[in-house]
């Protein structure tokens, strides 16, 4: 990558970028974004689906969840790797080892039909890791593309696209799975990293240069990255407020409706319907985030989220109907907030620490939420879905008062 200007340091018009609605190479990075989030929702849906009528909802669980302890294991590194090896190069490898892995599972399921499940346990646990490569290194591609006044529109348009790609998919990986088998929605998903692989080769081409790590060791590396977090306070404040959200409200969305649907005995029917308006208002929430540029972008992502805390008290209350402005209140709320602070977060991270920094965030997601899920679960028995919706909500608030009031200062890009 040739020596320039950081991409928070110039304007769009000093850098000679056109504006994103014309940016081609980043509206094909979009796309294929939005293919590769439809077609890993397309696999985890048949994945399910396969787990359930083969071994049960016990095994199901495990092994949808399997994929989490790989990640969590070997994200660290992943992180290292990230700092270390320039973007395109781990992002192209680790979406050829993704297809590799499909390519494996399907002509194994073929071969060997009567070693289903554990053909799909190797699968899952192998994409685990994968994940764990990665996730880092494209994370970090945002800031070596676009300047920072456009990364706001940037993450706005990148969760709008997801939340469609997702809502999307999930319809198709059941269709998929009725009409063939798992190994159908396998080959799909194969094909979108085909995709997002060649863009990134061919598409991708970095226009801000990004310091890499070059220590004596992977391990002084990850040291280092450990200390950089700790000694920075807004990135810490950032990474708890992020493992705080996946506390509290992960839990609420999955299991609180999912209870509180099965305690009223509205039938799976609503359950769908509640999850489509959380990805829908999510989608929206996202949308309005592009177009609108406060100030204190920070501040008030913090207060959209307090707000949403007492969405997440809200699920605990009231019918049907309620229940689901709830669901669309707390997804529009969670769509907006996630594209300023991922916003805040690619530029209040120093580059050269980016990797390692987005690993401790899928670190703490990977390790907390199992236990998340099945604390609020806990908690829901032994008082009521109504009383852990109530505490999640208001903890959620409480916990984005302070990060507020820590991240107020923080202005827009370029802000006079």
């Amino acid at each position: 990558m040739s020596a320039g200007p950081a991409a928070e340091t110039v304007s769009r018009a000093e850098a000679g970028l056109p504006p994103l609605r014309r940016d081609r190479s980043v509206q094909a990075w979009v796309a294929a974004r939005g293919l590769s989030d439809a077609g890993d929702t397309i696999w985890s849906v048949a994945l399910a689906w396969t787990a359930v009528t083969m071994a049960g909802p016990a095994a199901a669980g495990l092994l949808v969840g399997l994929s989490t302890l790989p990640r969590a294991v070997f994200t660290l590194a992943g992180g290292v790797l990230a700092d270390r090896w320039e973007t395109r190069r781990v992002v192209v490898l680790a979406n050829v080892a993704r297809v590799v892995v499909h390519v494996g599972g399907i002509v194994s399921l073929t071969l060997l039909p009567h070693r289903t499940f554990a053909t799909l346990v190797v699968v899952t646990v192998l994409f685990g890791i994968a994940d764990a490569v990665h996730n880092p290194a494209s994370s970090t591609m945002a800031r070596q593309m676009v300047v920072a006044e456009d990364l706001r529109p940037l993450m706005g348009t990148f969760q709008t696209v997801s939340r469609l790609a997702r809502l999307a998919g999930a319809p198709i990986g059941g269709a998929l799975v009725a009409a063939f088998d798992v190994r159908a929605a396998m080959l799909v998903d194969a094909l979108s990293f085909v995709v997002i692989g060649a863009v990134y080769a061919v598409v991708l081409h970095p226009r801000f240069p990004r310091t890499l790590g070059a220590g004596a060791s992977w391990r002084g590396d990850l040291a280092a990255g450990l200390r950089y977090v700790a000694r920075t306070p807004a990135v810490r404040t950032l990474l708890v407020s992020f493992a705080g959200l996946n506390l509290f409200v992960s839990p609420a969305i999955a299991v609180g409706i999912a209870l509180r649907v099965a305690h009223e005995g509205w039938g799976a029917h609503t359950l769908g319907v509640m999850e489509a308006c959380v990805g829908a208002g999510a989608a929206a929430g996202a949308l309005v985030s592009v177009r609108w540029d406060p100030l204190r972008p920070a501040l008030v992502a913090f207060v959209i989220l307090v707000l949403q805390g007492f969405g997440i008290v809200a699920f605990g209350f009231g019918g049907q109907l309620f229940l689901g402005a709830a669901a669309t209140f707390v997804g529009i709320t969670a769509g907006g907030a996630s594209a300023y602070l991922s916003a805040i977060f690619v530029l209040t991270v120093d580059s050269a620490f980016f990797g390692r920094a987005s690993s401790v965030a899928a670190l703490f997601d990977d390790a907390m939420m199992p236990a998340a899920m099945a604390g609020f679960g806990a908690l829901s028995g032994a008082t009521s879905v109504t009383t852990a919706c109530v505490i999640a909500g208001l903890s959620m608030s409480a916990m984005c008062t302070w990060s507020g009031v820590r991240m107020a200062g923080v202005r827009r890009p370029n802000a006079v």
